[in-house]
């Protein structure tokens, strides 16, 4: 399976090998999916136990380092206004971390 996630920063289009993908899990009939993930659509699904399962694997891999967080900006939350219109108009790439202060 492959999982794709982390696109909204660009409208660049992605293209691959389709046969190239289908025949990738060593089968000549298949057997490989991809999966677009969006974690505000999956926590929003009915299985609760799901989003925790989620949650706790992103947080098991942010803390053992393998999660790469793209941060561009870290500020105060004086400055969601600017932040959030920066962010909605992709002026730049990555998250953006507020603290309350």
């Amino acid at each position: 399976m492959c999982v794709q996630f982390g696109d909204a920063a660009g409208d660049e289009l992605t293209t691959f090998n389709a046969k190239a993908f289908r025949l990738g899990s060593g089968g000549g009939y298949g057997g490989t999916s991809l999966y677009g993930f969006f974690l505000g659509e999956e926590l929003t699904r009915p299985e609760p136990a799901v989003a925790s399962t989620i949650l706790a694997e992103l947080a098991a891999r942010l803390a053992n380092g393998t999660l790469d967080t793209v941060i561009h900006h870290s500020g105060s939350w004086h400055d969601i206004d600017e932040v959030s219109r920066a962010l909605l108009s992709r002026r730049f790439k990555g998250k953006a971390v507020l603290t309350i202060d």
